[in-house]
């Protein structure tokens, strides 16, 4: 039949002798994976079109209902090179990759797989760019949760609703004011650490630029989402812990 899908590759695994399993998330089908055979020969015409964070075009055999299919073929769309040229833009991609991955675990009528599609995308074309991975990985953190409806309160306490707030507690969920920081003994946080915090939540990708000129550091804001993911989505995200590292070193 050979029918075509371009998608963005998630992650590969080994698979029996020389061969792959290729993760996919496309916009018409959501999640597939494609066995690649022969992918770990150096000789493999398909190596280059196969790696993670490449956004592909795959021939194959569609069968309706099937989410497991053999490659036939694949042609690279976009490489993103720079990626794999900078080591914290890699680690970077690696944690987006794993989020998109579980965000769209379980998608019945295809809308996530839409939305992550378009901003995974977006990111891994900025981090191509080389733009700065933490304030790409913060906002994208950030939309994911607020897509899956465990975003932070950012509007005001997230027990009272009172506007004015002192603190912010990823276990509480969002903002706290001083009533009610001061009752679960959390820690007040500065001013400008809490104005960030909501800009980063409220921002989409397309306004990297304006937050590039007001934040200095978005790592502790990234640390915080990653407590989010662990509290209220249940993902302890695996690729994070040495991103974190790195950030740090930076």
């Amino acid at each position: 039949m050979n029918d075509k899908v371009t998608g963005l590759i998630l992650k590969q695994d080994d698979y029996r002798e020389n061969s792959v399993l290729i993760h996919v998330l496309t916009k018409e089908y959501g999640k597939i994976v494609f066995t690649a055979a022969g992918m770990r020969k150096y000789t493999s015409k398909n190596a280059r079109s196969l790696m993670p964070y490449t956004e592909t075009e795959f021939t194959y055999d569609h069968r309706e209902n099937r989410t497991f299919f053999r490659l036939r073929s694949a042609s690279p769309v976009r490489m993103h090179r720079h990626i794999y040229e900078d080591l914290n833009a890699g680690l970077a991609a690696g944690v987006l990759a794993e989020i998109t991955d579980s965000m769209t675990y379980d998608d019945p009528d295809g809308r996530n797989s839409v939305f992550f599609y378009d901003l995974f995308a977006k990111a891994l074309d900025m981090l191509d760019e080389g733009k700065r991975t933490d304030i790409i990985t913060a906002v994208f953190m950030a939309n994911a949760l607020n897509r899956a409806g465990m975003g932070p309160e950012v509007d005001g306490c997230v027990i009272c609703e009172k506007a004015q707030v002192t603190a912010l507690s990823a276990e509480e969920g969002g903002f706290l004011c001083q009533e009610h920081a001061a009752a679960l003994a959390v820690p007040a946080y500065p001013v400008e650490a809490l104005r960030q915090f909501r800009l980063l939540n409220k921002a989409g990708l397309e306004h990297y630029d304006i937050l590039a000129e007001t934040v200095a550091d978005a790592w502790n804001d990234i640390d915080i989402l990653a407590d989010f993911f662990r509290l209220h989505a249940g993902m302890k995200l695996r690729s994070y812990d040495l991103f974190k590292r790195m950030g740090s070193i930076e």
